[in-house]
């Protein structure tokens, strides 16, 4: 799931939509910031790390639990992922499906 000119505009228009409702525009927060930039840990305890504050989201207790589901697939992905260019391949499709979400993942 690329991040297009279509991608954008679409999740754009859903949270113009969540403003006009008075809703805030992120449904949900996922806070990594503390493991991006924790000088300390390796590549596997990152990769761990993001994978355990997704699981414990609300966002995955609602849409990613089952088999098949695409929320599913990418984090699975994100856990099996040995290397960083893998790593970064699942969270650019993790932070696309959760654009549609409007889960904001926070990494600064």
């Amino acid at each position: 799931m690329p991040c297009t000119i279509d991608h954008i505009v679409a999740t754009h228009q859903l949270a113009a939509d969540r403003r006009r409702q008075g809703r805030p525009i992120w449904e949900e927060t996922i806070d990594v910031s503390d493991v991006f930039h924790h000088g300390d840990m390796s590549f596997e305890e990152i990769r761990d790390a993001v994978v355990a504050k997704v699981k414990a989201s609300r966002w995955y207790a609602r849409d990613g639990r089952d088999y098949g589901d695409p929320l599913n697939e990418v984090v699975e992905g994100l856990s099996e992922a040995d290397d960083t260019r893998c790593f970064d391949y699942h969270l650019n499709e993790l932070y696309d499906l959760a654009d549609f979400a409007r889960v904001w993942i926070k990494t600064v």
